[in-house]
């Protein structure tokens, strides 16, 4: 796959070293076709937002630097037509400190920085298993980003602490520093009295954790400013948890029940023994026992077979997934999405040929 590459917008591999943070005011020739002053992004100084047109391995709303304010955010510029693979290496990188640090807050988000498509921007995150959500299509040009692989950390508090091409030891430090200003669930006010509950919310026991904060507003001896701040704190989290709950409903709607149980099922298990959890327990009844999603079950359990085959390089049995589903349930959402990963597959399987 390090062979892939577009046939024009592309930004040069990093030579080794990381290139100078102060970038020009005037970028992504190549991409753009024409030059534009930007503000440059300054070490120390708040982090420019940053914009995608599609988002490959998320759903909802998309993800920017204001929504995940209260966490470390680790964005990786890349692109596809690395000939010595330092983006897919990083990447690997990427994926490797995002498994290990999201529990503790850390998000990373990858921002292609070249001309494709999402379909083959998705292909390629799942043939390198790749799970944090990438953007493409974006004109991110206030961070002066002249090659790729290029990294950049914005802590907690939305500033830019550490930019470099490589998640060396410099990156290890900062990364350290800013998940210590992360409290509980990406919530840098949380107050001290509190702490203890930091378990529950780790283990996303929130049922338990709301039982523990209604006993913390009826203890007297617990100050106004943090019953309040407890009260708005449980407020927060049943509500997240009802907009899931109709974000499971909406998924299943358009026809994609596989994503909608699994929202229903995260819901049950967080909040088992609250309202909220029996909710979500009697939606999923309702969908498991309605005759018309069944065959939608079935059609999702053959595209994730198709996902499987393709990440684990099992060309034959995607193809053979993917043939069964565009068979047996054409008109269905995951036969569009196999549709438009099979058109990604033979793109870049006729790039590589040449």
């Amino acid at each position: 796959m390090s062979g892939m590459s577009t046939s024009d917008g592309n930004l040069p591999a990093a030579p080794g070293g990381a290139a100078s943070f102060a970038a020009s005011a005037f970028l992504f020739l190549a991409a753009c076709g024409s030059a534009f002053a930007v503000e440059e992004a300054i070490p120390g100084g708040k982090a420019p937002e940053i914009s995608a047109a599609a988002w490959a391995n998320h759903s909802g709303d998309p993800p920017t630097l204001a929504s995940l304010r209260g966490r470390p955010v680790l964005l990786v510029f890349w692109g596809m037509n690395c000939q010595v693979c330092l983006c897919r290496d990083q990447l690997r990188k990427c994926e490797t400190a995002y498994r290990k640090h999201r529990p503790q807050g850390l998000e990373v988000l990858g921002l292609h920085a070249q001309e494709a498509g999402n379909e083959v921007v998705d292909l390629y995150a799942l043939k390198n298993d790749i799970t944090f959500p990438i953007g493409s299509g974006g004109y991110n040009t206030a961070y002066g980003v002249t090659q790729v692989p290029r990294l950049f950390l914005v802590d907690s508090e939305g500033i830019l602490v550490w930019d470099g091409d490589d998640l060396g030891g410099e990156f290890q430090k900062k990364l350290a520093e800013s998940l210590k200003s992360v409290d509980f669930m990406g919530e840098t006010r949380f107050p001290k009295a509190m702490k203890p509950m930091a378990g529950l919310a780790a283990q996303r026991k929130f049922s338990k954790l709301i039982d523990r904060i209604i006993d913390f507003m009826a203890d007297p001896k617990q100050s106004a400013d943090d019953k309040k701040f407890a009260g708005e704190f449980k407020k927060r989290l049943e509500e997240t948890a009802e907009r899931d709950l109709n974000r499971a409903d909406g998924a299943i709607r358009i026809g994609d029940p596989a994503k909608g149980l699994a929202t229903l099922e995260r819901i049950s298990a967080e909040f088992k023994d609250h309202p909220l959890g029996r909710k979500a327990d009697i939606r999923i009844k309702e969908v498991r026992e309605d005759k018309e999603i069944k065959p939608l079950m079935k059609a999702a359990e053959t595209y994730k077979r198709f996902r499987d085959c393709i990440r684990a390089g099992d060309s034959r049995g995607a193809r053979a997934a993917a043939d069964l589903l565009l068979k047996a349930f054409p008109d269905t959402l995951y036969a569009r999405r196999t549709r438009d990963l099979v058109a990604a597959f033979d793109k870049v399987a006729e790039t590589d040929k040449r």
